[in-house]
């Protein structure tokens, strides 16, 4: 479970309080350490405090780095997140990313089982190769962008995200004709990689969550061939880009 930032936060901290103390900790916490240009290791280590104060909460099972950039800037945030994890705060930490190269390059200074959040979905498909040896270097994996930030979902295709147009159109006939929601469909494509611990999809109310929950309690058998939706222009495939100047 992630609670995300500031008011997110206290409202997980406000359900904590009252459900685990009935039911003790049932529920894997997982959050992110906000991206920002920390003055050292004091300034870190608060953070991480104040939000277990915000939540309730005397441990993280996952801390992530929201932004490789974070590690760019203070390489050494590695050890502060040893140490927290060391000290009880943290059981897990890792960083989220949007390539391979950059979990490589926070392992390199880990060297020790780390936590990857990356993107994955049927037309991004760059993580796929790294998800079964990840894993057996004991990495806890983590997909995201199931829905591509709602471009599966879109109506109107302006500017270069017309390219991806005719593909969508094409997975929506597919989901047609397999009598299933697009949503499931989607879901199901990244619930068949076994090897992952889970994946990240928001939820705008109540029933899309339980329409989800009954997508992978029976996912979707894709016996078709999927392998022709990849895309490999990361300008349609990384959201940060789609809005970047011509």
């Amino acid at each position: 479970m992630g609670c995300g930032y500031s008011s997110g936060l206290r409202a997980c901290g406000r359900y904590f309080r009252r459900f685990f103390s009935v039911k003790g900790k049932v529920l894997r916490v997982i959050d992110k350490l906000p991206h920002r240009d920390y003055a050292g290791k004091k300034e870190v280590e608060r953070e991480v405090k104040n939000m277990l104060k915000r939540l309730n909460l005397s441990f993280l099972d996952c801390l992530l780095l929201h932004s490789f950039r974070t590690f760019e800037l203070m390489p050494h945030i590695v050890d502060v997140l040893k140490g927290l994890k060391e000290e009880g705060f943290i059981k897990h930490y890792g960083i989220s990313v949007y390539h391979p190269w950059e979990v490589e390059s926070f392992y390199h200074l880990c060297k020790e089982p780390i936590v990857v959040e990356f993107p994955l979905n049927v037309f991004d498909r760059r993580f796929t190769k790294h998800i079964k040896n990840w894993k057996s270097m004991g990495f806890m994996l983590f997909a995201r962008s199931v829905f591509l930030q709602g471009l599966f979902f879109l109506e109107n295709f302006e500017g270069h995200l017309k390219k991806a147009e005719e593909k969508v159109k094409a997975l929506r006939d597919l989901a047609k004709k397999l009598d299933v929601e697009l949503s499931c469909l989607l879901l199901s494509f990244v619930a068949h990689f076994e090897d992952l611990d889970g994946f990240i999809v928001g939820v705008d109310g109540l029933t899309q969550f339980e329409m989800n929950l009954r997508c992978l309690k029976n996912p979707v058998k894709l016996k078709q061939d999927m392998d022709s939706f990849e895309i490999q222009d990361e300008d349609l495939i990384l959201p940060y880009r789609w809005f970047k100047p011509s």
